[in-house]
């Protein structure tokens, strides 16, 4: 995902905002993002679940098709539309800002931790 944090200082220096489990993940491009299980050999393709495309932190925040509405409703919030180049520097600009995007990213991801829990219980249902 590249350099999310330009500049540390200013991230660790914040005034508001505290960086609970979703938002960790998708900073540090870990946790259930496809590419990274895949690196770290847990699973053995880097595909999302929703459009075949490599599944890592940016693609899932900014660009898969699945996450559109949560999308629309952080981007509606924030007022304007998030890229991975911008993400910190709206977290940062206030507190509202910063809060809309932690409630999409929880949205995203715990919906996403969900549906890809049920995915792989479907399959170990199906090929015991």
């Amino acid at each position: 995902m590249g350099k999310l944090i330009p500049q540390l200082g200013t991230w660790v220096e914040r005034e508001h905002g505290e960086v609970g489990y979703h938002v960790t993940q998708v900073l540090t491009n870990h946790g259930c993002f496809r590419e990274y299980l895949y690196d770290i050999g847990k699973i053995d393709n880097r595909e999302c679940l929703y459009c075949g495309e490599i599944d890592d932190a940016a693609h899932t925040v900014f660009h898969c098709k699945r996450w559109k509405e949560e999308r629309k409703i952080m981007e509606e919030e924030v007022g304007r539309r998030l890229t991975p180049e911008n993400l910190v520097s709206e977290m940062l600009e206030s507190e509202r800002k910063y809060k809309a995007v932690e409630r999409g990213i929880i949205a995203i991801i715990s919906t996403k931790e969900r549906e890809e829990r049920e995915i792989e219980e479907e399959e170990e249902r199906l090929n015991p």
